[in-house]
């Protein structure tokens, strides 16, 4: 009987921190533990404050101390694989080859971990960190490829072509600082955009190539990807909380009134004579059409400020807005009830059609949980090259077999 192996996944958003516990069966994320933990006050900004790290670690400290009781399956919780956020993602493509180390020029574990070398060895621009080397390919001396390492096949050489997933080195380094500093020992870190990647290429109604829309709590980020694999992002610090701060500001209501009325009515358009009131404050009442109008205010600055990162991410792969897209919408803040319609009717910058996407896997339907679920499905089928005691972040540099 085959044993089978978890996950733990630690994903540190704006509004709160995730974590879950699954393994993968056939690449299908099967989640049998997933929880979040609200910070005791909202993280606004990428750049965290002393304060806002603080809170970070409590939140992600709690997923250490839970009763063994809460949890169906035996699992250590010190240590999980890492989420790391695209924000100003580069992915890099590059190649190297290798001479086979045994005599009988069979290729052997040793031989993957020495092409991997070489590339890590590279030099990156300054103040770039390399996350995970990601490969899509090894060839042997006779031309044969094949995506997965050909332990066992026989060639003298062997070579291969990979795709570098990079961050802002300071992004990378707080992250890790926020996850071990609650403990948690880091097990592998990936890039949420390829973990959301990796999750959507199982399912053949999905494209291959598309934008994604992930809309956290204060952070929105728009990533390219082609082919199953994320190519460029960018973001705006606008999302899901930030509109609830904005109804709760503009409707004169707690943050907790706000969120009731987002989460349970949002932008619905009934057309009713009469409409039932959603809310009752005081001598106030807010209906429908009250929810509605600062909702639209709401989503008007929001998709101008949408705009930009879409035009970066266009920028960055070199294709103009004429080359139109599907686009996927993710994130807890997609959940917005009237959402889809709305953006449908703004024309974003190079998009075709719009889809929205929750994840059908019990215990984890919610469009939060993608991220996580896919470095689930990520973690089973290609276990990360930088990973398990990684001491630190290596940097690579550009160079004539090396393209972005």
């Amino acid at each position: 009987m085959a044993i089978t192996k978890y996950t733990s996944v630690l994903e540190i958003g704006t509004g709160s921190a995730k974590f879950m516990i699954g393994y993968a069966k056939d690449h299908r994320p099967i989640p049998v533990f997933y929880a979040k933990k609200r910070y005791d006050h909202p993280i606004l900004h990428t750049s965290f404050t002393a304060e806002d790290m603080k809170s970070i670690i409590a939140a992600i400290q709690s997923f250490r101390h839970m009763e063994d009781e809460s949890l169906v399956v035996k699992v250590s919780l010190d240590s999980a694989v890492l989420l790391l956020p695209p924000l100003n993602l580069m992915v890099y493509q590059s190649g190297k080859a290798t001479n086979v180390v045994a005599t009988n020029d069979i290729i052997n574990q040793v031989d993957v971990s020495n092409v991997h070398t070489l590339i890590k060895k590279e030099a990156l621009p300054s103040g770039v960190g390399l996350v995970d080397i990601v490969p899509d390919r090894f060839t042997l001396e006779d031309g044969t490829s094949t995506k997965f390492p050909p332990l066992g096949k026989k060639s003298h050489i062997l070579k291969m072509d990979a795709k570098l997933h990079c961050l802002p080195y300071e992004t990378i380094t707080t992250y890790r600082q926020l996850c071990e500093g609650a403990g948690f020992r880091i097990e592998q870190q990936l890039v949420e955009t390829y973990a959301t990647s990796t999750l959507l290429s199982a399912n053949p109604n999905l494209p291959s190539t598309f934008y994604y829309l992930d809309i956290g709590a204060h952070i929105s980020t728009v990533s390219f990807i082609g082919g199953h694999q994320p190519f460029a992002s960018s973001y705006i610090e606008c999302g899901g909380d930030t509109l609830t701060n904005y109804l709760m500001n503009s409707l004169n209501i707690s943050f907790s009134e706000a969120t009731y009325l987002k989460e349970k009515f949002g932008l619905l358009k009934a057309g009713r004579k009469y409409e039932i009131p959603l809310l009752v404050k005081g001598d106030r009442v807010i209906k429908q059409k009250d929810l509605n109008e600062a909702i639209e205010a709401f989503l008007t600055l929001y998709s101008e400020k949408l705009k930009a990162p879409f035009y970066s991410v266009m920028e960055k792969i070199k294709i103009d807005q004429s080359n139109k897209q599907p686009l996927l919408i993710g994130g807890g803040g997609s959940l917005l009830s009237g959402l889809l319609p709305y953006l449908t009717s703004i024309n974003l910058p190079g998009v075709s059609n719009i889809y929205s996407y929750i994840p059908p896997f019990p215990g984890a339907r919610d469009p939060a949980a993608i991220n996580l679920l896919g470095a689930i499905s990520a973690r089973s089928s290609y276990r990360g090259t930088l990973e398990d005691n990684y001491a630190g972040v290596s940097t690579l540099s550009r160079n004539v077999d090396r393209g972005e």
